[in-house]
């Protein structure tokens, strides 16, 4: 490599991190904030509703995040080629991806509101809640509004991988803080002004998340106007972006069944009531999580970039650097096993019940996730995922029925829902940091 060459290389590299950082500063604030108000609308929701409708509500978006996960893998398909375009210098690959991706999320919205529309007055929605706390009747509103505006805000909400792909992290955040803002202030309101009501809650769920994701897009396409969308069938001639997309979606079903069903099952297991606390304890747990994801989110499209570049030294080293967090993240998680009792009950209050086996559960679950999400952020930034793919069809496969073996068989508690999803995801935590260090080796060794 000739000495421009390698001047050039490191100071894209310097420029890369730098960005990185700036957007991960404001980031941080802006995560907090949401966090924050997450957190005050939990005990908020808590007391209006009460513990079963709360359980039930819960629930209800366990579900809608099925829903969520049915965009095909769109959304990360159309951050990988962006960003991709975006390194190799090819600004009319970046228009058409962007315009395939809208036009092809457009067909799925409509589908799945069709869809939606027509097979939920056949649902027994109280037997699949395992409450009769609500009538049928009122479910099914309340599940086809959710449901509804879920699958509008597929579309409006590709505002979000064009930003992760741009590395402007720090906006996509912002529109989380606005989204959780907004629900926050709304459900002040609604719950000094009226009865309890789901209706209510999916009405203020609904605005919350399209509104900021409309702002953004107006924002945006303002400033890049080459890159508007346009909705024509044949953009859906992309067909390796359709595919890279469908590897995505793939990945995104199997963690339908690892991190989403576990309030279902533990409503079925044990009934609705014990998915309040369940709930309570993984948001509190959830803090790291969504920390940590202000650090591992923004560098999927950090990786594509060196990645497109040969940056190879640049990927190593943020690599390790993920691995000084974890330990970070090991000490703050065995200390917030030790505080827990406190903080819940300062949190929520003392009519909360829960076990220290739920909490060490869930403790091993956050942990499992961090580790394994390190190497999956790297292996999906440049696109090599099969080794990923077969390790997480396996844990979708053996998830529940491992669940309720530990339930039925082995007599654990409420634990067994967390402790299960954690065992289901030990493959590719051991095949996940084999695969990444064999391709960085082998990247190495070619040049």
């Amino acid at each position: 490599m000739s000495l421009d060459k390698k001047s050039l290389s490191a100071d894209l590299s310097q420029s890369r991190t730098t960005s990185y950082l700036r957007h991960l500063r404001f980031s941080l604030v802006f995560k907090c904030l949401a966090v924050l108000a997450t957190f005050i609308a939990v005990p908020l929701t808590l007391h209006w509703l009460g513990p079963e409708k709360y359980g039930i509500w819960s629930t209800i978006l366990s579900v809608v995040s099925w829903i969520v996960f049915f965009d095909l893998g769109v959304g990360n398909g159309l951050k990988n080629r962006l960003a991709e375009a975006i390194a190799t210098q090819q600004p009319k690959k970046a228009a058409h991806s962007i315009a395939c991706a809208y036009s092809l999320m457009a067909l799925i919205s409509l589908g799945i509101v069709v869809s939606s529309l027509l097979v939920s007055p056949w649902v027994p929605w109280q037997e699949v809640f395992n409450s009769h706390v609500i009538n049928t009747t009122e479910l099914a509103w309340v599940m086809n509004l959710t449901i509804v505006m879920v699958a509008c805000n597929f579309f409006i909400s590709l505002i979000n991988p064009i930003l992760y792909a741009l590395q402007k992290s720090a906006l996509a955040i912002l529109g989380q803080l606005i989204n959780n803002g907004l629900a926050l202030a709304a459900l002040y309101w609604v719950s000094h002004s009226f009865s309890p009501s789901l209706v209510l809650i999916a009405v203020i769920y609904a605005l919350a998340l399209t509104l900021p994701n409309i702002g953004l897009s107006l924002w945006l396409y303002h400033q890049q106007p080459d890159w508007r969308p346009t909705l024509r069938w044949q953009h859906l001639r992309n067909n390796d972006q359709l595919t890279l997309g469908l590897q995505f979606f793939i990945l995104q079903l199997a963690v339908i069944f690892i991190f989403a069903t576990d309030k279902i099952m533990m409503s079925q297991f044990f009934g609705p009531e014990y998915v309040a606390s369940y709930d309570v304890l993984f948001k509190y747990f959830s803090i790291v999580t969504l920390l940590y994801s202000l650090i591992s989110t923004p560098l999927t499209s950090s990786y594509t970039d060196a990645f497109h570049r040969e940056d190879f030294a640049w990927i190593r080293r943020t690599l390790y650097q993920q691995f000084q967090w974890f330990l970070t993240i090991l000490a703050a998680v065995a200390l917030m096993v030790f505080v827990a009792p406190w903080i819940i009950r300062f949190w929520v209050g003392h009519e909360m019940q829960y076990s220290m086996a739920l909490i060490m559960s869930l403790s091993l679950f956050i942990l499992m996730t961090i580790w394994v999400n390190i190497f999956a952020t790297l292996v999906n930034g440049i696109g090599h995922l099969k080794p990923q793919l077969y390790c997480l069809i396996f844990a979708m496969l053996i998830n529940i029925p491992l669940a309720w073996a530990l339930v039925h068989e082995f007599h654990l508690g409420v634990e067994a829902i967390p402790f299960s999803s954690t065992l289901s995801l030990l493959p590719f935590a051991v095949i996940g940091p084999i695969q990444v260090f064999s391709l960085l080796k082998e990247k190495f060794q070619h040049r």
